[in-house]
C-alpha cells in the first residue's frame, strides 16, 4: 500500500472531506492510502516550522509521496512559498505540487476534488515504476551538484522531480508517454557516457567528466545517525551509504560539496561524499 501525504489543506477544508469520505465510505485510488498534514490555520500552505513533521511522517510511510497545496501571501505570517518549502523536502521525497484552486472544490464537489487527486496518484504509479530509484546503482542517486557531466545529461535529477507535475500536465497520457520515453533514453545514454569497468572490488563505477570516479559499492563505515539525508527520491538509502570519490588517474584533485566546502584530495587519495553531494568526515 503506497501513502500519499496531502500536505498544506487548510484545517476546515481537510476536516469536511476526511468526513465526507467517512460518511460515504469514498477511498482514492486502489493500492493507496492518504494521510494530511494541514496548515494551521484556514490558510493555505504549511509552516516552515511544521516541514520536520511533515518529513517525519514521510520517512515513517516508507517513502510516502507528498501531495503539497501552494500558500497565500499574508503580511505579517511565518508562511514561506511553496517552492521553498519543497526544497528542503524533495532532496529526499517526491514532491507535487497541487493547484490552490482546486480547493474551491471542497465541500461544493468532494468527489471532483478526489478525482483531481486520483489523476495526480495515477500520474505516481508511473514515476514510481519508471523513475524512482529502485537501489543504489541508479544514476540519480549520483550528487547532482557535485557529479560533473554534459548539458545533455545534467537535467536527468530535475526530470525525475518534476515528472507528472499536475500544473503543467494537459493530457496525463500524453505527458507520461513523453516522459517515459526521454527519461530511459536519457538515463542509458548517462549512463553509457559515465560508466566505467575496473577498481578492485567495484566491477563498474562512475566516472565524471573531471575524470574523478564515484564508487557506490563501498563498505559503509564510520558512526551513522539516521536523518533526512538517509532519504532520496522517497527511496531509503542504506545506512552509512556513500560514494568513494577517486581520480581515474590517481591523480589529485579537489573536492568542492554542496555548501562550497572545499577539500583537497591527494595522489591516489579519496573522499567520502554523500548521495546529496556532502563532504562527509570519520563521524557522521
Amino acid at each position: 500500500m503506497s501513502v500519499a501525504i496531502v500536505a498544506g489543506m487548510p484545517r476546515g477544508a481537510a476536516s469536511r472531506l476526511k468526513a465526507f469520505m467517512r460518511k460515504q465510505n469514498v477511498t482514492v485510488r486502489h493500492d493507496w492510502t492518504l494521510d494530511f498534514v494541514n496548515a494551521s490555520s484556514e490558510c493555505v500552505g504549511l509552516l516552515a516550522s511544521q516541514v520536520d513533521a511533515l518529513t517525519e511522517l514521510a520517512a515513517a510511510a516508507g517513502g510516502a509521496h507528498i501531495l503539497m497545496f501552494g500558500v497565500q501571501h499574508r503580511e505579517g505570517q511565518e508562511q514561506h512559498d511553496a517552492a521553498r518549502l519543497s526544497a528542503r523536502i524533495d532532496d529526499h521525497f517526491r514532491v507535487v505540487r497541487l493547484r490552490n484552486d482546486w480547493l474551491r472544490l471542497v465541500p461544493a464537489d468532494n468527489g471532483k476534488f478526489l478525482e483531481h487527486v486520483d489523476a495526480v496518484l495515477a500520474s505516481e504509479e508511473a514515476w514510481a515504476e519508471h523513475v524512482r530509484p529502485i537501489d543504489t546503482a541508479s544514476p540519480l542517486i549520483l550528487p547532482e551538484q557535485c557529479f560533473y557531466c554534459s548539458r545533455l545529461h545534467d537535467g536527468i535529477w530535475q526530470r525525475a522531480r518534476e515528472f507528472g507535475d499536475p500544473q503543467r500536465m494537459r493530457h496525463l497520457a500524453t505527458v507520461l508517454s513523453d516522459f517515459r520515453t526521454r527519461h530511459e533514453e536519457e538515463l542509458e545514454a548517462f549512463a553509457g557516457a559515465h560508466r566505467a569497468t575496473g577498481g578492485k572490488g567495484y566491477g563498474w563505477r562512475w566516472v565524471d567528466a573531471s575524470h574523478r570516479v564515484f564508487a557506490h559499492r563501498g563498505e559503509a563505515h564510520g558512526r551513522h545517525t539516521p536523518g533526512l539525508r538517509d532519504w532520496k527520491y522517497s527511496l531509503r538509502l542504506p545506512d552509512g551509504f556513500h560514494f568513494d570519490v577517486t581520480h581515474l588517474r590517481a591523480d589529485a584533485f579537489a573536492f568542492r560539496d554542496r555548501e562550497g566546502v572545499e577539500k583537497r584530495v591527494a595522489q591516489g587519495a579519496h573522499c567520502n561524499v554523500d548521495a546529496h553531494g556532502y563532504l562527509r568526515g570519520s563521524l557522521t
